[in-house]
Parts: structure tokens; sequence; C-alpha cells
């Protein structure tokens, strides 16, 4: 079996319904009562925000905070688009006095509300482990000792950060003679490990070429954690086969299965007021608004399109290039760990495979092999289930700079 892993490739593995159909509706509407801010909202529509004695950008601010999309701005309302409903709004925002509104600022220390409506603050550790009471997640702690967790019944439930991280280390006990762990590659902005996962025969880490993987960049992007488990999980049980054996004889994975860990603990320690959260959790003395988006905070074309420089926009892209620890930590892992032969990306944008490059919509001049490439990565993800993934350039499909695909793309001829 020939393997040739000459590009970058961005591969969007599922659609997770991350985007909203935000139709004006005259009816439906329910009015909350007048404590200071009045709104009225409607499930997966667009609503309306009025605000009263307060500034108008506290408030957009404070529900950029909640991954609320922002529609319009006026003198005195916002419009925006949530997928929150009525009865969590009004639990959210108990506040008796405009003024308190910005108290929301607070939140980036993680602080929640108690049964009083005041703010108190929850233990750092609690970001990784707080108990989900929804039908599609689940928790190690619920499990009982005798569920294997290396099957594919694992995979039936999305799982938060310390369940990777306990899947992992169990992968490694397990499978000792395969998979290398380094426990940490670098800090996130709250101090969290940044972890990465080898898996050959033979030393690790070696010589030999690299694959990089990497998922959950985006925090919301949840089936791109499972991806990463599930192919961590096929090499390791199909060692034995001859392709898969000569695989992981000729090459080294590298699989960073949690690149934003801030950011997914987040969409977990909050569900699901921040199911949809998409950034980091980066702070600024300047703003209330929090986070940066990773992917268009690596030094290539940094801040040139399809990018804001708006710390309330969710693809704002930081305050300068390579800004954000997780960034400088997945860069130089990847400077570390020569030669990289290839490198992919996983979301959950959609059903494509993309290529270099996403701050144009021109294109790289081996234009060709990439296209081949990505060709065969669709065809072959068709075989398996008959879904049809296409195959282009990232700036054919929306343009964005500063993407870790364009990174690697640029290093890709020195590595």
């Amino acid at each position: 079996m020939h393997v040739e892993f000459s590009l970058v490739f961005l591969i969007a593995i599922a659609n997770c319904a991350l985007s909203f159909n935000c139709e004006t509706s005259a009816q439906g509407f329910d009015r909350l009562q007048d404590i200071g801010i009045k709104w009225t909202t409607r499930w997966l529509s667009k609503s309306s925000v009025r605000i009263c004695n307060c500034s108008v950008q506290v408030a957009k601010e404070a529900f950029q905070f909640e991954n609320i999309d922002i529609w319009h701005v006026s003198s005195n309302t916002i419009e925006l688009c949530t997928s929150v409903p009525n009865h969590e709004l009004e639990k959210r925002y108990p506040l008796q006095q405009c003024r308190e509104m910005k108290k929301l600022k607070e939140l980036v220390n993680l602080e929640d509300i108690n049964d009083s409506g005041c703010f108190r603050k929850r233990p750092h550790h609690m970001i990784h482990s707080r108990a989900i009471n929804n039908s599609n997640v689940t928790s190690i702690q619920n499990k009982s000792d005798n569920d294997d967790i290396l099957t594919l019944k694992w995979f039936d439930r999305n799982h938060n950060l310390s369940d990777i991280e306990t899947w992992y280390n169990e992968l490694a006990s397990r499978y000792s003679d395969l998979v290398y762990i380094n426990k940490s590659i670098g800090l996130t902005r709250r101090g969290i490990d940044i972890f990465a996962v080898h898996i050959s025969h033979g030393q690790k880490p070696s010589s030999k070429p690299k694959i990089y993987l990497q998922c959950l960049l985006h925090a919301r992007e949840w089936i791109s954690g499972s991806v990463c488990m599930y192919i961590s999980l096929h090499l390791v049980q199909e060692s034995n086969k001859k392709q898969v054996s000569k695989l992981l004889n000729q090459l080294e994975f590298i699989l960073v299965p949690v690149a934003n860990p801030d950011g997914y603990a987040l969409t977990w320690f909050r569900y699901p007021l921040y199911r949809h959260w998409r950034k980091n959790f980066a702070r600024f003395n300047n703003t209330h608004c929090i986070g940066v988006d990773l992917n268009r905070n690596f030094d290539i074309h940094w801040n040139e399109s399809g990018t804001s420089s708006d710390p309330c926009n969710t693809v704002y892209s930081g305050p300068s290039a390579q800004s954000e620890p997780e960034v400088q930590a997945i860069t130089a892992y990847v400077l570390n760990n020569k030669p990289v032969y290839g490198a992919i990306d996983i979301h959950s944008y959609g059903q494509y495979v993309l290529y270099p490059y996403g701050w144009t919509s021109d294109l790289p001049i081996h234009i060709r092999r990439l296209q081949n490439v990505a060709r065969r990565l669709s065809e072959s993800i068709e075989m398996v289930n008959g879904t049809f993934y296409m195959a282009q350039s990232m700036g054919s499909v929306y343009l964005a700079s500063g993407t870790f695909g364009d990174w690697y793309e640029s290093l890709s001829c020195r590595l």
C-alpha cells in the first residue's frame, strides 16, 4: 500500500447543525418580565432584546459571551439569533437593575449564579467534570466499572474533557507497545495541559515520517473529538492487520485530540448555554468579550480575510499573530517532530475535504497533487457509507486567513 501525504488538508467530518435558520416571526414571541432588560425570544428564531438604562455595548458583549449571534444593534434594541429557550434565558439573567448587566463580565472567571441571583465562583477543576443531564452526553462517572471503554459502544455518546483524557490513558495502558502520551505540549490560557498522542510500532517519538492530526480546535465541534478517538482506536486494534501494520512500521501518527481544552470544557461546564462556543478563553483588558478563534490566529496572512479584529466576533483573530498559547504549542510541537509529511485538521463544518489556500481563492502551485489526494480521500469516505464529501480548496468555499492548514502548507517544503 503506497501512502503519500504530501499536503495538509482539512477534513470536515460532519455537520453538527451549528448554524441557525433565523426567520423573523410576528407571532409566538414570549415577553419576559421587565427586570431592567426587556427582550422577546423564540426558539431558533430572530429575537429582539430591548435595553433600558444601560449601555447597548455592555449588553452586546454579554450576549456575545453567551455565544448568541448578534444580528442588528440600534440605540436601544439588539436583534439576536439564539438557540437558548426562554426559561434558560430567564434563569441566566435574574437581574434587578441594568447596571448589574456589567457583572456579566465576571463570567470570564467562570463564575456562576446561585439561588439568590448572586454570583459565586466555581472551583477551577470543575470545568473538567461537571455532570450533564442530557441523553446524548455522558460521563465515565456514570458508567459501570465493568464497562469496556475501548469499544465502539463508547461512540454512542459525547464525552467531556476529563473522560477523553481517561480514555486515552486507558488506550496507552492497554496498548503500551503502540501508544505514547505526551502529557503536556503546552498550557492553555487557563493553565490546562494540552496533551498529544503518538501511535506507531517501535520507539516513540521516533525519526520516522510523521502524520499529524488535531481535533477540537473549535470547541463546539464535538464530533471531531470522537473522530480522533476513533482513528486512534482503529490504529491500535487493527495493528496486526497487514495494511495497518505497514503504516505503523513506516509512519508515526501524532494526534492532539483536544486542541482547545479551555473552550471545549466551557461547552460542557455551561451546557447548554455555551454549547456553540467556538473560541478559546482569552481575556482582554479593554473589553468584556472573551476568546480568540484559534483557527484564525496562526502566523500566515494573519487578519487579512474571513476574520475580525473585534473581540466580540466569533472569528476574532486575536491581538496579534500566534498570540494564543494553544497556537504556540501546536506550531512548536509540529516543528519539533520533524519530518511531518502531512497534517489533518478535523472540523465539522460540513461535508467537505478542504485543502489550501484559505486566505485567498488563488490555488497553490502544486494544486494537482492536492486535488488528487483530496479526491482519493473523498472517494474513500464515499466507499464506506455512501456519503459524498466535496473536495475543493477552502478559499473556494469561504475565505479564512490565519488557519492551521495554510500555516502548515507554508512550511511543508521545509518539513
